[in-house]
């Protein structure tokens, strides 16, 4: 007896050109493509075109796995439409692999953005495992996993707590990649890092966000584990201790969010950063020190640092990515960086007003960082 015809809808592999009456990834993508990716993480091949941009059904392998890894990258969580263990398994390798706290593969060219890449995870875990720790009805223990965990609202209390497990973790971020740091003076260390922080914080927020809520471009981070939104604002200062203008501080605070978060969100999209290329720029940003009162050992070894992640950036573009011309890439995020000055200084303006306010007191982390 002839078995029957499928009913599924024949469409086409976004990837490949083939056909497929399955959709993996969430998206669709057949399950040969499926498989390649999954065989080929972590692998480099030679582009036929040497451009990365060959045409879908060329059959370069390179384009191929680019096309998946943007796609995996987009964070699409859908489930796969015929559930087979397979396809599971291979949709949490996807998730795992392009998670915020993600290994980079190592490499003798690159080894200071590889420790970047381990200790950016430590930083990551422990931030997670702390932010759901401290919360009044903390989550079952088997719920805290990198790769799944919830996520919050936030507020002023727990944007506070979330600041002050940042910090911690700033600092033993900055020792354990960079050994002279922890040689510094603790007033040179506490300036190093208090600078960092304000930059890298907009930086990473937007970064995952775009990870995580790759369809709501109306969502940011202000924690790890807590979210921010415009119905956040109207509960934001729920717990709040302070008794100033309220009503006033949301105001300002949803202007602040319509203005600022899907614009940021969108720039950092358009440059898509490589997960490489977001643990360098994190580095040079940790060494921004240009202009802070620091002691001139500090001004040393930030030059020197700057020019070690330079010098990794160009081994990765030319002997991981073979490109032969990647000035413009190179130059787009180096130039984006300079972007958070202007940033820094609009969030301290920021933060000053909600303290004229009376919102913000002098003992709020955020605020304090920012008049030390």
């Amino acid at each position: 007896m002839p078995r029957p015809k499928s009913k599924r809808k024949e469409r086409k592999c976004l990837v490949c050109g083939g056909v497929t009456r399955v959709a993996h990834m969430g998206m669709d993508v057949c399950r040969a493509c499926t498989v390649f990716y999954r065989r080929s993480k972590g692998k480099m091949y030679i582009c036929r075109s040497n451009t990365r941009n060959c045409k879908i059904g060329e059959e370069c392998r390179q384009c191929r796995l680019d096309r998946l890894s943007r796609i995996a990258l987009n964070g699409s969580k859908a489930e796969e439409s015929d559930g087979s263990q397979e396809d599971r398994q291979c949709n949490a390798i996807f998730q795992t692999l392009h998670s915020p706290g993600s290994q980079i593969q190592p490499y003798e060219g690159t080894p200071m953005i590889a420790k970047m890449s381990e200790r950016y995870r430590v930083m990551c875990e422990t931030r997670l495992t702390s932010e759901l720790s401290c919360r009044f009805e903390p989550p079952h223990p088997l719920r805290i996993n990198i790769n799944d965990y919830p996520i919050f609202p936030a507020s002023y209390d727990t944007v506070n707590r979330a600041n002050r497990i940042f910090l911690t973790t700033l600092l033993q971020f900055g020792a354990a990649i960079f050994p002279e740091f922890a040689t510094f003076n603790e007033r040179d260390q506490w300036t190093t890092v208090t600078n960092f922080f304000c930059r890298f914080r907009t930086f990473e927020a937007a970064y995952r966000a775009n990870k995580m809520f790759p369809t709501e471009m109306e969502k940011g981070f202000q924690g790890y584990t807590l979210y921010f939104s415009e119905d956040v604002v109207d509960h934001f200062y729920d717990d709040c201790p302070n008794s100033g203008d309220m009503n006033e501080a949301k105001r300002v605070m949803r202007g602040r969010f319509k203005s600022n978060l899907g614009p940021h969100r969108e720039s950092i999209r358009k440059i898509n950063h490589r997960h490489e290329e977001f643990l360098a720029s994190l580095a040079l940003m940790f060494w921004m020190t240009d202009g802070l009162d620091v002691s001139s050992a500090v001004s040393a070894v930030s030059e020197r640092y700057k020019e070690t992640i330079l010098r990794e950036l160009h081994n990765y573009y030319r002997d991981q990515l073979h490109l032969h011309d990647y000035a413009s890439r190179l130059g787009e995020v180096l130039m984006f960086l300079q972007t958070y000055e202007q940033r820094a200084g609009d969030m301290d303006k920021h933060l000053e007003l909600l303290r004229l306010l009376n919102v913000y007191s002098d003992d709020t982390i955020a605020y304090r960082l920012t008049n030390i």
